[in-house]
């Protein structure tokens, strides 16, 4: 079993990409920006917004489900839907994947020869989500001037504040 997932998705402006964190629980790591193709969850998920993942081996996939998966050879993981789920006799799964707003399925982001994913591509399934929460991650990384900013005056202000 796997302890849920925090993910946040945030656009950035150049090449259209877009950025994931992902913070295991069970872990303790610290939030990593992963930047994926963008775009294609929207209408159902927007720049900005705070996924909650969940990672239950036990759970069956299922067409409609969102999921995070990786594919071979790529670092970037990516959030699309389940179109379609093939179960063979012996139990295994496989399933095919889409973003929302592309129009056409997701075979061209997957391994040179692969067709169909399987349970262990599967990072996370989104089960909620809080809009815009990731917006301050968002204007860091689009405008890095901010950023250095703001650690100029947080580090002013520990420094300051030491002295008081």
């Amino acid at each position: 079993m796997s302890c849920p997932c925090v993910a946040w998705r945030s656009l950035a402006m150049e090449e259209e990409t877009c950025k994931l964190m992902l913070l295991n629980f069970e872990n303790c790591w610290t939030t990593v920006p992963h930047p994926y193709p963008c775009g294609s969850m929207e209408p159902a998920f927007h720049r900005g917004d705070l996924l909650f993942l969940t990672n239950f081996r036990e759970d069956p996939i299922r067409a409609g489900e969102i999921v995070v998966f990786k594919v071979e050879g790529r670092d970037i993981p990516i959030v699309h839907r389940v179109i379609k789920v093939h179960e063979k006799d012996n139990g295994d799964i496989k399933f095919l994947t889409k973003g929302d707003n592309n129009e056409i399925d997701d075979r061209g982001l997957y391994k040179e020869g692969q067709n169909w994913l399987e349970k262990k591509d599967v990072v996370g399934r989104a089960r909620g989500f809080l809009p815009y929460v990731g917006m301050v991650t968002i204007i860091m990384n689009d405008y890095p001037k901010f950023k250095y900013a703001l650690l100029a005056v947080m580090g002013a202000y520990v420094l300051l504040k030491r002295e008081s």
